[in-house]
């Protein structure tokens, strides 16, 4: 995720690699990259337009488990991954018991 300067917007990457299949040895080459720039805004509005149910929201990770989107931005911006959150929450549910 990135923060620009000039334009207070974040902003994700999304990349992949793309391949061609070698016909003699089967081999998969490298043969290009697919790019695509979001804003948080436009991610945000994706994730709210999913239809699950009254108390669902929707959610986006990193290959690595590190939180994409998540409603409470304050959580991306963290860069908290899905295993800590999960262990805060855990944590505070303890503690209230």
């Amino acid at each position: 995720m990135l923060y620009c300067r000039n334009n207070p917007t974040f902003v994700i990457d999304f990349s992949t690699l793309f391949y061609q299949i070698d016909q003699e040895t089967q081999e998969k080459l490298p043969r290009g990259v697919v790019l695509a720039t979001y804003s948080f805004k436009q991610i945000k509005k994706l994730m709210s337009s999913l239809n699950l149910g009254k108390t669902g929201y929707g959610m986006l990770f990193s290959n690595k488990g590190k939180f994409i989107y998540h409603p409470q931005e304050n959580i991306v911006k963290e860069k908290q991954s899905i295993l800590a959150f999960a262990r805060r929450k855990v944590q505070k549910e303890n503690n209230e018991i």
